[in-house]
């Protein structure tokens, strides 16, 4: 079985922000593996591409429209992006799913967190796949960070990572 990646993310133009935030039809498709998709996903976090907003939605105003607010107290005035082989992703929204699986009860999620805590800070391995085809070694800690990087894609709503999850688990029993 095959999965579905495009090709580089590229910052998107501001017209096409937020309503096109995440499609991206400019970007070609072409069928990838399982390992390749977590190895983009793998990298999108070890070497992120942002795009910041200067405007951020409100929540709307009380007649229902939607106001733009110019800045924000919290945010700095805008909204962090992160291109992801999904389309751009909200930056607090992948944070918050770092933290729920270190705040987990579960000992993989535990893990998964710890393991993408070290790709975002850049003390990981450079890279999951070996040139010559298959895992880096070490084979197991390439495949965990595999399945930590298609959890978190999974957790922020990519639906082509739950597939690829599926087989790098089935990877690490082999």
């Amino acid at each position: 079985m095959t999965l579905t990646l495009t090709s580089e993310a590229r910052p998107m133009p501001r017209h096409r922000l937020p309503n096109k935030l995440f499609t991206q039809p400019d970007r070609v498709a072409r069928s990838v593996t399982a390992r390749e998709y977590a190895e983009a996903w793998y990298q999108a976090m070890r070497e992120p591409e942002t795009y910041t907003t200067d405007r951020i939605p409100s929540s709307g105003s009380r007649f229902g429209h939607l106001r733009l607010d110019e800045g924000h107290w919290r945010s700095g005035g805008g909204q962090t992006y992160v291109a992801t082989p999904a389309g751009y992703r909200d930056e607090r929204a992948i944070g918050k799913a770092v933290f729920t699986m270190l705040e987990s009860s579960r000992a993989d999620d535990v893990l998964y967190g710890k393991l993408l805590g070290r790709v975002i800070t850049g003390v990981s391995m450079a890279t999951l796949l070996d040139p010559r085809g298959g895992w880096a070694s070490p084979r197991e800690s390439a495949i965990r960070y595999a399945l930590a990087c298609l959890t978190l894609a999974v957790q922020v709503d990519d639906q082509t990572a739950e597939e690829a999850l599926r087989q790098v688990r089935l990877m690490l029993l082999e």
